[in-house]
């Protein structure tokens, strides 16, 4: 089955770009900030831009790319809930 819609390459580049600064930013404010959701922020909206090509259905792509959005989206959870679990604190 043919993909109704083509993706534009250049858009595929900024999704690139997008998945970088904002996994960079989300690292650099967990070193730097005092604020732990904001790299959380960061890290999970990294996930929106795919940096891979969008056009290839999950199943059909190499197993290396699932299994790095999959540790990136387990790396955001556990850092939500670790973040959650600090305000139990006393």
């Amino acid at each position: 089955m043919e993909p109704t819609h083509v993706i534009d390459p250049r858009s595929r580049n900024w999704n690139r770009w997008a998945y970088i600064a904002f996994t960079l930013a989300g690292i650099l404010f967990w070193l730097v900030s005092d604020d732990r959701t904001l790299p959380i922020t960061f890290l999970g909206i990294a996930l929106v831009a795919d940096p891979f090509d969008q056009q290839v259905t999950w199943s059909k792509r190499p197993l290396w790319q699932r299994a790095w959005l999959i540790v990136h989206l387990g790396l955001a959870a556990a850092a939500l809930g670790w973040a959650i679990g600090l305000g139990d604190r006393p």
